[in-house]
């Protein structure tokens, strides 16, 4: 992230510590979103300024001379030393364009082969003993008939055994009856919802990806497949520019009324999006630190006596959920 620059910066200076004769070359989030500020503050020799494989590889291939193969290969999870859990993907980008989100504007919107995603899932399943799978797609359900129903259908009838996460948050919009049931059958323990918000003039204004009625058809779906309120999280986004705050209580109180448990969401002032700009009215936001979410909170001037209102609501939200299974 932009905001973890710094850390960059130390990395660097110990690659160059014990690799002094090569040349450090930086991609990522960073210095696709500032890479100005990144060539002139992160001590990388080179610069890859975008996100998109091909213009990447294209870019290596300039700096090493060496050719790159466009063929998609397996992550080198043998890199990771310990597998409790594995993170995936099976697409980059997104096919929503929200105010608040880059990911459409960093990665073209692109689905890998179903047999390579499916395999990927049996290879760390079978021989990495995996047991825990975290889905990063920003759009996994899109396409879903072409997609993840084809993913999860192999899954199945490869019998692997294993739970399914999805922290990115989950398009409501695109939630079908058939891909909810082989999420429950797969093995998927907890689904993470973007709603963002419950007010229609938020959703309007900032993407309008869903609406509240296309929500409470997606929760009878979910439940009608299996799923009940514990394994349902629901973003609830906070501190947006041009935000009322109070809004965001009533939309607490309306994921709750309909079967999930909402979760705050805190925004950060991404660079290049339509509310990075209007953030900019606010406070300082053009340095990379205080992009962090937790930072621009303070420096938004947002009250802390409501925020900590905001946060025992939420607690009080799960912590009835728990009750009430109990009894």
């Amino acid at each position: 992230m932009t905001y973890w620059y710094t850390g960059v910066q130390y990395t660097i200076r110990l690659l160059k510590e014990v690799f002094p004769a090569s040349k450090v070359l930086l991609g990522g989030i960073y210095p696709a979103l500032l890479p100005e500020h990144a060539e002139q503050n992160s001590g990388a020799d080179i610069i890859v300024p975008y996100q998109k494989i091909d213009s990447c590889l294209d870019k290596i291939e300039k700096v090493t001379s060496l050719p790159f193969s466009r063929e998609l290969k397996p992550a080198a999870y043998d890199l990771l030393g310990e597998y409790y859990y594995a993170p995936i993907l099976t697409s980059t980008g997104c096919v929503f364009d929200c105010s608040y989100c880059v990911s459409r504007k960093l990665s073209q919107f692109w689905q890998f082969p179903v047999e390579f995603a499916a395999d990927t899932i049996l290879d760390l399943t079978k021989n990495y003993k995996v047991k825990n799978i975290a889905f990063y797609d920003d759009a996994l359900l899109a396409n879903a008939e072409s997609h993840i129903d084809p993913i999860l259908e192999r899954i199945i009838q490869n019998g692997i055994k294993a739970n399914f996460y999805t922290p990115n948050g989950l398009h409501i919009r695109f939630l079908e009856l058939k891909t909810a049931l082989l999420m429950k059958e797969a093995g998927f323990v907890d689904l993470r919802l973007s709603l963002e918000s419950s007010d229609r003039g938020f959703q309007s204004k900032h993407g309008n990806k869903t609406g509240n009625e296309e929500f409470q058809e997606t929760m009878k779906i979910l439940y009608r497949a299996g799923f009940e309120k514990e394994n349902i999280r629901v973003y609830t986004l906070l501190n947006t520019p041009d935000q009322d705050n109070k809004s965001v209580e009533k939309s607490m109180d309306f994921i709750y009324k309909n079967g999930a448990i909402p979760m705050l969401a805190f925004y950060s002032p991404i660079p290049h999006t339509p509310d990075f700009e209007k953030a900019r009215l606010i406070t300082h936001v053009d340095e990379p630190l205080f992009q962090n979410n937790t930072v621009y909170l303070y420096r938004s001037g947002f009250n802390m006596d409501y925020l900590q209102y905001l946060k025992g609501l939420e607690k009080r939200y799960k912590n009835q959920n728990s009750l009430s299974k109990n009894f």
